[in-house]
């Protein structure tokens, strides 16, 4: 019997390396492992799959690539809804709600749970040239590091700072 198991992001992985072990104990399955692509780094995955015992994917999909080349995207995951509005490929939404709500209020995302007639309503009107433009949040400009390094340098420049700072170490 064949079962194929398909994984986002890493803390999904954990929850499914019990399944996996499962499956160990019953020949008859043969299971697959697919990545989705989701937040992967081939470094960061192979250390994180190897120090944590799980098996690798048996699959890596590109899918930033796949998102990128799709006319809409259906998901149920912020980091996925927040990606649309970089790429601005209209997002449906199923769920009834997000904890990216910037997602909906500048970008592509619409929230529509998981009512059948609102999904197909949704996807029709995409498909029909009837979607919001997606904007990019403020901030979103990819310079976070930069703002970052500027925040710290300040801090450290600052006499004040620095004299607190040895205050606390002593």
């Amino acid at each position: 019997m064949r079962i194929m198991n398909v994984v986002g992001a890493r803390p999904n992985f954990m929850k499914i390396a019990p399944l996996m072990e499962e499956y160990e104990r019953h020949p008859d399955i043969e299971p697959t492992l697919v990545h989705t692509g989701q937040h992967y780094d081939e470094k960061m995955s192979t250390l994180f799959f190897k120090q944590l015992g799980l098996r690798e994917p048996d699959v890596n999909l590109d899918f930033l690539k796949l998102q990128s080349s799709a006319r809409v995207v259906f998901t149920n995951s912020g980091g996925i809804q927040e990606e649309t509005i970089a790429l601005k490929i209209p997002c449906i939404t199923l769920r009834e709600n997000t904890e990216r709500p910037v997602t909906v209020e500048m970008g592509t995302n619409q929230i529509v749970g998981t009512d059948t007639q609102k999904i197909v309503h949704a996807f029709k009107a995409i498909m029909d040239g009837n979607f919001r433009e997606s904007r990019i949040p403020p901030l979103w400009d990819g310079k976070a590091a930069e703002r970052i390094v500027d925040v710290i340098e300040e801090r450290i420049s600052d006499p004040k700072v620095r004299r607190q700072e040895v205050i606390k170490m002593n």
